[in-house]
């Protein structure tokens, strides 16, 4: 299959900080040729749709794990004006649109990471 450099894992260098992924790789289902991610939106009650995943740095585990899940419900808009007024942390959003992979990052992403991807 080919995947989207978007999609290639990474490695990321950090200091001082944690890192978390949620998204829909791995954990998802559909009905009617509809993609719904295991991440539920608290209020539809129905799974995530369109979002293939969220990767947020935090000064701790619980903070990442807890705002890239938030982030995956809010969607790359409103996960993104969100995480922008968090202090001391960033995101990177990968989403699926009109049939392709996007990705955006918040403006602290590149000061908090040095990472590259892993071509296999």
């Amino acid at each position: 299959k080919n995947k989207s450099e978007a999609l290639l894992p990474r490695v990321i260098t950090l200091e001082d900080a944690s890192v978390t992924t949620s998204g829909d790789a791995f954990q998802a289902f559909e009905i009617e040729g509809i993609r719904y991610s295991h991440i539920v939106d608290p209020r539809t009650g129905i799974g995530v749709v369109g979002s293939a995943g969220v990767t947020v740095i935090a000064p701790d585990a619980t903070t990442a794990d807890a705002l890239a899940t938030t982030l995956s419900v809010l969607g790359p808009q409103a996960g993104y004006e969100f995480v922008e007024k968090i202090e001391d942390c960033s995101a990177r959003f990968v989403w699926y649109e009109a049939g392709k992979v996007r990705v955006r990052t918040s403006s602290q992403w590149s000061s908090q990471t040095s990472y590259s991807a892993q071509k296999k």
